[in-house]
């Protein structure tokens, strides 16, 4: 099962200093993180179980054991969810007849 600890995939582009951890053998390359719940993240990662031939499959992992990097791509994630999620204008629910915002 992949790891303890999550760097960035190098297919992401990052300028942070995270991206030398992706040569320290006890980090695994993640894709991004899926989820957040308490102390952690729900990663997505790079690269296929040998032993079964598919993806390996998410995991939660303690947010300490994250990079900057991938932290921060959450977070944009989750302020471009946020901003979509905006209640959008509902028109009248009241039924017409007595709608105050109609004119007849």
């Amino acid at each position: 099962m992949p790891p303890h600890s999550a760097s960035e995939d190098a297919s992401n582009t990052s300028t942070d200093s995270d991206s030398s951890l992706s040569d320290d053998p006890d980090m695994w390359k993640a894709i991004e993180i899926l989820a957040e719940r308490g102390n952690r993240y729900k990663v997505n990662w790079v690269g296929d179980d040998p032993a079964t031939g598919k993806p390996w499959p998410p995991s939660w992992v303690n947010k300490e054991d994250c990079t900057r990097g991938l932290v921060r791509g959450w977070e944009r994630k989750k302020a471009t969810k946020k901003r979509k999620r905006r209640p959008d204008s509902k028109p009248c629910a009241i039924p017409l007849p007595s709608c105050p915002a109609v004119q007849y």
